[in-house]
């Protein structure tokens, strides 16, 4: 049985699917999955997960947020038993050290609508004007507070719920996916290949699955591989900016002994870090680019960061070609990309399970407009894509203009003719002065954070500074703004950061590098 959409006149709408088939079994394809039974009663859509040889780097630990906490609340499992399952440590900002001379957090979105306070804004306006006024970044954000305290992220005194994110085991996350999806009619084909054709309109069958008439779907969740999405006619990438690329990965995963409730992103001499932890590992990723440093020196530098952070329980190092991507157009035909099939940006200020969840659920708002189908494949590809844009202008602007490092890779100067759309006019805006508020609902960032970004890089004239009249004014403002936050934390209880080491830890001497070129 087919259900169908009223139809305007004159406008061939895009039926409902029957047959959904999902390629490669993986979180994103099981998130994609549940989110599509959530939409679509099983007696009337057959959904089928096909397991196949997917050579995508595995991450031990993945980055969720409250989308998926929703998500997993429809299927009841309730977010107590979740989290406690998926060991998973809260989120609460991205921190980025050694980008300039002092670390500085980028909040999340949600921060600015419960705390929006115009001061920071007025400051760097005043500085982008050559006024000398002091400013620290961190001063203006809540979540800095209780991650410099250590403060739990809930407290029933306190008016306002604090969102966070999580990051959680990606295995434990994997297996709970998969028992979730098993128990809600969505068949999981365990095997090594998917059989398929193209047709002449370039939609994709698979002749073992389904009937072959227009109302199959299928999602390619392949990973880098793109096994399908690759394979389309009107396939291509978008020209990406040039701006300090990296093309190789190493990745380091310890057994842990703290937990940090925010991302960490460390600037190298040859690329950069990002570090996430959940309550029983950390892992380390080097993005880094080998035109500027070998193989072989990367693990050098990366080991001494670990050693020089105390950290001598290295379980494992993997080495894999990394770079990143954004497919032109995500859907074509009836085949759709998602997550890191549709894009990839290394620097994790959005998680590529976010963009996934609001992918699908695009898809799923999309096929029940009353429109030209070329249309309502048009806007979702926009969509798509502009939301990875912004995120990449965000890493591309961050690589840019880091002000602290001198090392060669940070020091070749960068053709700014090359910034994409939106990187150039977001640093246009900040160099004139202007407000950053004329920003598309593309921006998954959020307005708070570009101006974090900026000022944490220090980004201000450095010469002709003079002194503003009301200086002692400013200052006085901001000294009775950080008394406000410090009364806010009152209201938060610690927590308790110490556990017991794992009992089989390895040492750094004994770790070995697998590489992993498949990519």
């Amino acid at each position: 049985m087919t259900q169908q959409h009223a139809v305007n006149e004159g406008l061939q709408v895009l039926p409902i699917p029957e047959n959904i088939a999902i390629v490669g079994l993986n979180i994103e394809s099981l998130i994609t999955a549940l989110i599509l039974r959530k939409a679509y009663h099983r007696d009337f859509v057959n959904i089928r997960i096909v397991n196949i040889a997917n050579p995508t780097p595995h991450s031990n630990i993945s980055l969720v947020d409250k989308q998926l906490n929703q998500l997993l609340t429809h299927y009841e499992v309730p977010e107590a038993q979740y989290l406690k399952t998926l060991k998973a440590v809260p989120i609460i900002a991205t921190e980025f050290d050694e980008w300039s001379n002092t670390e500085f957090i980028i909040p999340k979105k949600h921060e600015a609508d419960i705390f929006f306070h115009p001061l920071l804004q007025e400051i760097s306006s005043l500085k982008r004007q050559h006024f000398d006024l002091r400013l620290d970044t961190n001063d203006f954000f809540f979540s800095h507070y209780l991650s410099a305290k250590k403060l739990q992220i809930t407290s029933e005194s306190f008016p306002f719920a604090i969102e966070n994110g999580y990051q959680v085991d990606s295995n434990a996350l994997h297996e709970l996916l998969v028992e979730i999806a098993e128990n809600n009619h969505i068949q999981i084909d365990r095997k090594d290949t998917f059989d398929f054709r193209l047709d002449t309109s370039g939609n994709i069958f698979s002749e073992d699955f389904g009937d072959g008439n227009d109302n199959e779907y299928i999602f390619d969740c392949s990973g880098f591989s793109q096994i399908l999405t690759s394979k389309l006619p009107g396939y291509c990438q978008k020209q990406l900016p040039k701006i300090r690329q990296n093309n190789r990965c190493l990745s380091a995963t310890l057994t842990n002994t703290h937990q940090d409730r925010k991302i960490t992103c460390v600037a190298m001499k040859a690329g950069f870090l990002t570090i996430c932890n959940t309550e029983q590992i950390t892992e380390i990723q080097y993005f880094y680019s080998s035109q500027y440093t070998s193989d072989e020196d990367a693990k050098t530098e990366l080991l001494d960061y670990i050693q020089n952070k105390k950290h001598t329980n290295v379980a494992s190092l993997n080495l894999y070609s990394s770079g990143q991507h954004l497919v032109a157009a995500p859907w074509q035909g009836n085949c759709v990309a998602l997550g890191l099939t549709a894009g990839f940006n290394q620097l994790p200020v959005v998680s590529s399970i976010e963009h996934l969840m609001l992918s699908v659920t695009d898809f799923v708002d999309s096929i029940q407009i009353d429109a030209n189908e070329d249309e309502i494949k048009a806007a979702f590809n926009a969509r798509v894509t502009k939301r990875y844009e912004y995120c990449r202008a965000f890493g591309d602007l961050s690589l840019l203009l880091q002000s602290k490092l001198d090392f060669p890779y940070w020091l070749i100067p960068q053709d700014n003719t090359l910034l994409s759309e939106v990187s150039g006019a977001m640093l246009a805006l900040w160099r004139k002065g202007e407000d950053l508020n004329a920003l598309s609902v593309a921006d998954i960032i959020g307005e708070q954070a570009w101006y974090a970004l900026f000022c944490g890089l220090d980004h201000f004239p450095q010469s002709n500074l003079q002194k503003h009249v009301n200086e002692n004014a400013i200052e006085k403002e901001v000294y009775e703004m950080k008394r406000r936050f410090e009364g806010y934390s009152n209201n938060f209880t610690p927590i308790n950061d110490s556990f017991d080491k794992p009992a089989d830890q390895k040492t750094i001497e004994n770790s070995a590098v697998s590489e992993e070129d498949n990519v």
